[in-house]
């Protein structure tokens, strides 16, 4: 994945179209999931965790009566990321990206 696609966001109404469409053409809310356990959602956060390659993605969601995230949530959950980016376990959790890839191992996992 090309660091252009790896972004991070802060989405200040979950159930706005047009503010989930000026993040991306595509992006939607799917209430399915969420409505039918009763959850009702305010704001988002999404923040990847990569390194060389994307290994994750911390999603952080605010319930409706909660307050909006702001920049500094927004900051603060990237230098989550970016530490979790260096634990030695995610070296461990690295794919290949061809079948000709070795994976990379630390002493300490064999």
């Amino acid at each position: 994945m090309s660091r252009a696609t790896c972004w991070r966001c802060c989405v200040e109404n979950v159930y706005n179209a047009e503010e989930l469409t000026n993040i991306h053409p595509r992006l939607q809310c799917d209430k399915k999931c969420s409505e039918s356990k009763g959850l009702f959602f305010n704001s988002m956060m999404v923040v990847p965790i990569k390194d060389e390659i994307l290994l994750g993605v911390i999603q952080v969601i605010n319930l409706r009566d909660d307050a909006v995230f702001t920049k500094e949530d927004l900051k603060h959950a990237n230098m989550v990321a970016q530490s979790s980016s260096l634990s030695p376990v995610s070296r461990l959790c690295r794919v290949p990206t061809s079948p000709n890839a070795v994976c990379r191992r630390t002493a300490s996992a064999s």
